[in-house]
Formats: structure tokens, C-alpha cells, sequence
């Protein structure tokens, strides 16, 4: 095959199947109000990435090495399987970045607008720093497109020798098609096969045990329309006279239905007064407390899945992706539970919540199952 039209081939087969792989991001855009600055950031970034292929092409620059379609190709592929949608992103940026062509500083500044569109850079931030960056995703991002730009921009004529492609022979371009679609083909027989059952499900949880009861409540419409697949349970919980709500996530369907709890309350304009861990059973959750126009609430949420409790976000990722990447072989899905106390005008006493949440993590266990009671007595 003729390289130049190997290399086209190569380029458009890899750009297609990375704008495909990252179609979720037009999703998130659209359902979540916090991500939408995120969409405009975006399109001011692609469009400085045409720039940069067009002023590529009128300078007569050299083709992007086909290892790295390739190295892109790889991270497309591990974001399918591992449903980790940041690797899908960052193989979209990396893709953005060819456009740049051997153009060290214009390539970084366009790494850096990429971040300011990537929804895992604002978790990230706001993880670190407690700051919303929402306001200034489209600001940082034009700052780096027209820096980029510039420092891309030919300082001289072109020269008409130069060629448009890479004087080499066709193989590499050629192999690198061949591997794709190696890949793919893998890819679907992987997909094929059959994912083991995870060991932990929200059917297991008891609706009651000592000093414990609990009885289920509806989710409300835009609650269940944000699960997209995910299974949910709501209840209203009692220990002695200490009413709690109870939200039990199990993204098993669809791992990117759990969030971290507190984003999406910053987001709603919450305040951190206070976070620490706290022991449940022989593992650990967070705890906190927020503060908004006068308002007060608190909350605390864990992941398990059937061990330890835990509470760090970038555990679940490892640990729900480690379970697609290896068909399930590698453990159970974790389950997120989110536990808002009830105040009614009196004082939270926690340790009344934290022995509930001893018996929902480790429900399933023979001890926990011949405890269990059917009455829901006293939950109004």
C-alpha cells in the first residue's frame, strides 16, 4: 500500500474509533449542569487542535509516527475494558496533540487546555484544593489554544522540498492497521466472554438486625434516571430513637452511576466544616459535615465489597476496574453506602448509626443472617 495513503488510512481508522470510545463525554456534558463548562472548553480546544493540523499541513510538517496510533489505540482499548472513561480521554487528548507535530512547546500547551475539559482533572482539583473550577475551564483553556497556536505558527516560508510524509516504506503505517485490527478482533472475543458473579449484592442486605430496622422508600425520578442502569436501594432506617437514611449504589451495570458523594454536593453550593475517618467494622469511612446559607447537614459514606470498608474514590476505581479488566476473577464489585442522619431536633448520636453500619457491611455472614428480624416496627 502506498504509505501515504497507509498513514491516512491509519490516522482516520484511529481517530474515528477514539471519537467513539469517548461519546460518554457528550453524555456527561448533557446530564450533568456541572460538567457543561467542561463541553464549552471543548470546542474552543478541537478548534485550536484544527488549527494546529492546518498550519501542519501549510508548513508541510512530518506524519505522526504510527507507534504512537498505536500507544493511542492501547489506551482506547483499556478504557473498553477496564470502563475507566479517563484513559478514553487522555487517548482523545493525545490524539489532539499530534496535531502539533513535533512541536514540543505547542504539544504541552495543548496537554494543558486538554485538562481543563478532562471531568477527571475537576474531581482531581477539587479533591486537592477544595475548589470549584468550573468558571474558569473555557478562560485556562483559550489561554493555552492561542499560546499553542502561536508557538506553532511558521516563523519562516515553507520549504517546497520538504515532503508532506515520511520518506519511509509503507510497512510501518501497514502493521500498525494490521495490529488494530488484531486488536479489535481480540477485543470482541474478550467482550464475548461471560463476567463472574459478583459474591456481594444489595439483596443481601438486611432490613433489620439487633436494635435495627428499616423500611424501603421509593426513588424519586431523577434519582433513578441518574443511575442509567445501576442498581439502587433508598430506606429509612431506626436504631433505638436515631432516624437515618440509607442509599446503597451497586454499579455493577454501570460503574459510572457511583460518585463521589461529596462533588456532587459542592456542586449544590455545600461547604466542608469538618471530614475525618471513622471505624466501621475492621475497615473505615469519612464523615462529614457542611455547611450552606445557615443550613447545616452531615453525612457518611463507605465502599464495600464484602472485606475491608473503605472509603477512598480512587480505590473503587482500581478495584471495579481490576474486576472488568480480569472478568470478575478479581473480586466483588464494591458497594458505595451513603448514610444521612435525621435529626428531628436532636442531637445525632452517631454511635447509634455506627452499629447499623456494622451490621450492613458485613451482611451475608451467618452470624448477621440468623439475627435478622422481618418486623419494620417503629419506622414512620
Amino acid at each position: 500500500m502506498n504509505p501515504s495513503k497507509s498513514q491516512f488510512l491509519l490516522a482516520l481508522t484511529a481517530c474515528s474509533v477514539t471519537a467513539m470510545a469517548n461519546i460518554n463525554l457528550l453524555n456527561a456534558w448533557r446530564d450533568d449542569p456541572h460538567l457543561r463548562t467542561g463541553g464549552l472548553a471543548f470546542t474552543v480546544w478541537i478548534v485550536g487542535v484544527l488549527g494546529h493540523a492546518y498550519i501542519s499541513h501549510r508548513s508541510r510538517r512530518r506524519s505522526a509516527d504510527p507507534a504512537i496510533w498505536i500507544l493511542i489505540m492501547v489506551m482506547i482499548v483499556l478504557s473498553w475494558m477496564s470502563t475507566l472513561h479517563v484513559l478514553g480521554h487522555l487517548g482523545l487528548a493525545a490524539a489532539g496533540l499530534i496535531a502539533a507535530r513535533n512541536n514540543l512547546r505547542a504539544e504541552w500547551l495543548l496537554l494543558a487546555g486538554a485538562l481543563s475539559w478532562i471531568p477527571a482533572t475537576g474531581w482531581l482539583i477539587q479533591a486537592l484544593v477544595a475548589t470549584d473550577v468550573d468558571q474558569w475551564r473555557v478562560l485556562l483553556v483559550s489561554v493555552a489554544v492561542i499560546a499553542s497556536l502561536v508557538a506553532q505558527w511558521p516563523k519562516g516560508r515553507p520549504n517546497p522540498g520538504q515532503p508532506l510524509m515520511n520518506p519511509t516504506s509503507p510497512h510501518p503505517s501497514s502493521l500498525a492497521l494490521f495490529a488494530i485490527v488484531v486488536v479489535f478482533v481480540a477485543l470482541a472475543t474478550w467482550f464475548a466472554l461471560p463476567i463472574k458473579p459478583s459474591q456481594t449484592s444489595l439483596d443481601d442486605l438486611p432490613v433489620s438486625g439487633p436494635n435495627f430496622v428499616s423500611r424501603a422508600v421509593p426513588l424519586e425520578a431523577d434519582e433513578a434516571r441518574r443511575l442509567h442502569g445501576a442498581q439502587a436501594i433508598k430506606r429509612i432506617c431506626r436504631n433505638h430513637d436515631q432516624l437515618f437514611w440509607l442509599v446503597a449504589i451497586d454499579g455493577t451495570e454501570n460503574r459510572h452511576a457511583v460518585h463521589d458523594p461529596l462533588y456532587c454536593l459542592r456542586g449544590q453550593g455545600w461547604s466542608i466544616v469538618n471530614q475525618y475517618e471513622i471505624p466501621i467494622a475492621n475497615g473505615v469511612g469519612k464523615r462529614y459535615s457542611l455547611t450552606r446559607d445557615g443550613e447545616s447537614k452531615a453525612f457518611i459514606y463507605w465502599f464495600s465489597s464484602g472485606s475491608a470498608p473503605f472509603h477512598a474514590m480512587t480505590r473503587y476505581w482500581a478495584e471495579s476496574s481490576a474486576r472488568r479488566l480480569t472478568k470478575g476473577r478479581s473480586g466483588s464489585e464494591p458497594i458505595l453506602y451513603y448514610v444521612v442522619p435525621i435529626n428531628r431536633n436532636s442531637e445525632v448520636q452517631w454511635q447509634r448509626i455506627l452499629e447499623s453500619a456494622t451490621v450492613l457491611v458485613t451482611a451475608g455472614e451467618p452470624s448477621v443472617a440468623s439475627d435478622q428480624q422481618n418486623s419494620q416496627d417503629g419506622i414512620d
